[in-house]
């Protein structure tokens, strides 16, 4: 497991999974923090070149806070406006979250529904879709 820094970042977090867990090797609390902080250092220069992916991982760290990341919904928001309007169907499932709860943005239940239906519509989002009916 000593190779990922090699491999593609989203390896990365499977690696630091495994050994927060035990999952093939040693239980390593350390080494699982180490390995989410070497992905946290890459993800602003990703985001930074224009990947969503990266995007909506940042995204999720300032959403829920993590060692080495204070939370910041506000953040959070902007980085989840950039990714859905790049396309990326969870980040516009998260997105509509934040307008229907208010979080990093005002409150705004109608953009909440335009973006559970854009997140439900174009990708099937099963989340997206019960929430569209509850908006219903």
């Amino acid at each position: 497991m000593g190779n990922h820094k090699n491999n593609k970042l989203w390896f990365t977090s499977f690696i630091g999974f495994f050994y927060q867990l035990g999952i093939s090797c040693n239980l390593d609390k350390e080494k699982a923090i180490l390995t989410v902080n070497y992905k946290l250092l890459k993800l602003p220069t990703l985001a930074a070149n224009g990947d969503s992916v990266a995007h909506y991982n940042l995204a999720m760290y300032y959403m829920n806070g993590t060692p080495g990341v204070q939370k910041d919904k506000k953040k959070a928001f902007d980085l989840l406006l950039t990714t859905s309007k790049e396309g990326n169907n969870d980040a516009r499932y998260y997105l509509a979250i934040c307008y229907m709860e208010g979080m990093g943005t005002r409150k705004d239940e109608k953009k909440a529904f335009n973006w559970y239906f854009e997140s439900a519509y174009n990708g099937c989002h099963a989340l997206a879709q019960s929430r569209l009916g509850y908006c219903y």
